[in-house]
């Protein structure tokens, strides 16, 4: 794993933090290399970024694949949605966790048709996340975004922030 793939995990663990203020009930479970949660198999399998959401009825384990790509022509492929697919299935079954899953993949580049059509049929959510600076994040009925830009103002600029939770700033 490269320094700029473990930070882009821990930006999507960031934005699971940042959701868990919004009033949804979530137990972070882990993020990272080390997240290695054990399936009914026996099989310890490498998560990017896991959560336990109490806010369903019943409680989902989510599961998030992440997948920085530094060059537009790599798209994610129909192999990550199969992988997934097959982590979530055997860890659902351990009694450990919830025996419903919810299934992400975030990455920062396209996805192929073959990925696209495969996490249709399968209810896998996929996820266009571009970095720290400028990104949309969308869980349930959550959105989460950045925009950064460089300017210079010489009059006072204001705005108004409309948080999820009705306040506004």
């Amino acid at each position: 794993m490269t320094t700029e793939s473990d930070k882009y995990e821990q930006f999507i663990a960031k934005l699971i933090n940042d959701i868990s203020s919004t009033h949804r009930d979530i137990d972070f479970l882990c993020s990272g290399a080390k997240c290695r949660l054990i399936g009914v198999s026996g099989q310890k399998h490498q998560i990017d970024v896991a959560f336990i959401d109490r806010s369903f009825t019943p409680p989902k384990l989510v599961l998030i694949e992440c997948k920085l790509k530094n060059k537009p022509k790599y798209r994610v492929g129909p192999e990550v949605v199969k992988t997934l697919e097959f982590n979530g299935s055997d860890l659902i079954q351990n009694p450990e966790y919830p025996n419903e899953c919810l299934l992400i993949i975030c990455s920062t580049n396209d996805f192929t048709s073959g990925a696209q059509r495969l996490s249709y049929a399968l209810k896998i959510k996929l996820e266009r996340v571009h970095n720290a600076i400028n990104y949309t994040f969308r869980y349930e009925n959550i959105v989460l975004a950045g925009l950064g830009t460089t300017g210079h103002f010489e009059d006072d600029a204001t705005c108004i922030v409309r948080h999820v939770d009705g306040t506004e700033d």
